[in-house]
């Protein structure tokens, strides 16, 4: 697994910190301005271009994550609870 990991995503900033919680499986973290910062990950959300879809304007985040002191497993574990929460239209 290469890392860190770097996705862009298709989500209102809102939306994206009440998912955040149980996305990391209720790991305690800080937050200072958009990048949040707990024991074992990081994980900072940037702006990007929001997403034109005729009339209607879709807020977008880049989206990066590390890790440190993190087995390959653990790792994997993280990122299929993460992605599970915020997978939308059922995949």
């Amino acid at each position: 697994m290469k890392l860190p990991l770097a996705f862009d995503a298709t989500i209102a900033r809102d939306e994206f910190l009440r998912l955040l919680p149980g996305a990391t499986g209720g790991d305690g973290f800080r937050q200072v301005n958009d990048v949040f910062i707990s024991r074992h990950w990081r994980i900072v959300l940037s702006p990007i271009e929001p997403l034109h879809i005729g009339s209607l304007l879709l807020d977008r985040y880049h989206v990066e994550i590390a890790f440190s002191d993190m087995s390959e497993q653990e790792i994997d574990r993280f990122m299929q609870r993460f992605s599970v929460h915020y997978q939308r239209g059922g995949g």
